[in-house]
């Protein structure tokens, strides 16, 4: 091979190896501003009142299940299956009510009721 075609081929590499690392760069910088976004489109999200209300929501809820299951509690006197069965689904249910009040900040956690505030330190 003479030095022109070889020199055409070291171009031609160079050209290519250049072009694969702008569009990586590229796609690297995209891809950190797509996952910015959706940081702030989740943050937005979880700042919204429609968040705390539907976690409010969603503990008032599990709250009345888990007094519902005390009253069937208290009407299966005697049946000692039946009644396992219920304390499993209570705690159960006071996991779930842990869980969700662990997704508020510490400012949403002093805004929901009393009463389900009593409840969570009650049932830790």
């Amino acid at each position: 091979m003479d030095n022109d075609t070889r020199s055409g081929f070291t171009i031609f590499g160079v050209s290519i190896a250049v072009a694969v690392i702008v569009v990586l760069v590229g796609f690297g910088i995209w891809a950190f501003l797509y996952v910015q976004s959706l940081n702030v489109q989740r943050e937005g999200i979880r700042n919204s009142n429609e968040f705390f209300q539907s976690i409010q929501t969603d503990l008032t809820k599990s709250l009345a299940e888990y007094t519902t299951l005390d009253t069937k509690i208290a009407e299966a006197a005697g049946n000692q299956d039946l009644i396992n069965a219920y304390h499993s689904q209570q705690k159960a249910i006071v996991a779930m009510m842990h869980q969700e009040a662990d997704k508020l900040t510490p400012q949403e956690y002093k805004e929901l009721s009393q009463q389900i505030r009593d409840f969570l330190i009650a049932h830790p």
